[in-house]
């Protein structure tokens, strides 16, 4: 399978624990209703309601999750540009020591930080990827 055909591989873990989560919640309603002596068309209703059931707990889960987390980013985006306008120097000495951290030379480091600074949306993007370690969303 080529890229195209994966799709988005952000959604596997969900995909597969929402899917065990649901595999394991009927099976576990089916045998309590076999054991219950519930006729076979009863049982088909269970098991399809548990189904729609799951997969929309499932569903509004992650997409509530996906939105708090992306919210979350988003500030700390926020907060970082108004750090980095009202002390760009303290900010600058953060990268540049993060930089010299992964084994550039701090002359190297400095100006890089400095040339990256001047374009504000870029350095600040890179501070909260590098710094924060958090994954900005897309457009």
């Amino acid at each position: 399978m080529d890229e195209m055909e994966l799709g988005d591989s952000s959604y596997a873990k969900s995909v597969i624990l929402g899917g065990m989560d649901g595999v394991m919640v009927t099976v576990g309603i089916l045998c309590a209703s076999v054991g219950g002596g519930l006729c076979p068309k009863v049982l088909l209703v269970v098991g399809f309601s548990v189904i729609v059931a799951q997969a929309l707990n499932i569903g509004i889960g992650e997409y509530m999750s996906s939105k708090a987390h992306r919210q979350f980013v988003l500030a700390e985006k926020r907060r970082a540009m108004w750090e980095f306008k009202h002390n760009p120097l303290a900010k600058r000495a953060i990268m540049s020591e993060l930089f010299e951290s992964k084994g550039m030379s701090r002359g190297d480091a400095e100006l890089v930080t400095r040339k990256m600074s001047a374009y504000e949306r870029f350095f600040v993007d890179l501070m909260v990827t590098e710094e924060l370690r958090l994954v900005l969303p897309g457009e």
